[in-house]
């Protein structure tokens, strides 16, 4: 089995790009989005490629193909679990708005900037409690394999 090593820096990337999209106001342009679309772009362009390399990396050259795939349909089921999740985050946190005058910031404005930053909260949170996880059993297994 070959040694594999954890980037964290890459893995850290998309929630740290979440932590920065709660501070967006319903007055916004969409510019005030773009730095925190482009450091979670980078995390999972980063992230994305290598997942499969390592799923095949840690198994057995005969079981390769299965721990590719497994990675691959662990990463898909993760995507649409964390659509179906963050879409009832967003739809408990936006409230139903009644309007507003023209040039103004309306109430759909700021329900929809309440609900997207609720979820990006609950992004960033399940993203970095994940890695946090990740480290400490990751941790856990190299100090076991180095005392052995």
């Amino acid at each position: 089995m070959k040694s594999v090593q954890a980037r964290p820096h890459s893995a850290r990337s998309p929630s740290e790009g979440n932590v920065l999209m709660p501070a967006v106001g319903a007055g916004a342009s969409w510019t005030a989005l773009v730095p925190g679309l482009v450091v979670t772009g980078l995390g999972a362009g980063i992230a994305s490629p290598v997942l499969p390399s390592v799923a095949m990396s840690a198994a057995p050259a005969s079981q390769s193909g299965a721990a590719s795939a497994a990675a691959n349909c662990a990463r898909q089921l993760g995507l649409a679990l964390g659509v179906a999740v963050l879409g009832s985050v967003f739809h408990q946190f936006s409230a139903t708005p009644s309007g507003g005058a023209e040039g103004q910031v309306t109430d759909v404005q700021v329900a929809y900037v309440n609900g997207v930053s609720a979820v990006f909260v609950v992004g960033a949170g399940t993203g970095l409690g994940s890695g946090a996880l990740a480290f400490w059993l990751l941790k856990s297994q190299r100090s076991a394999v180095q005392s052995a």
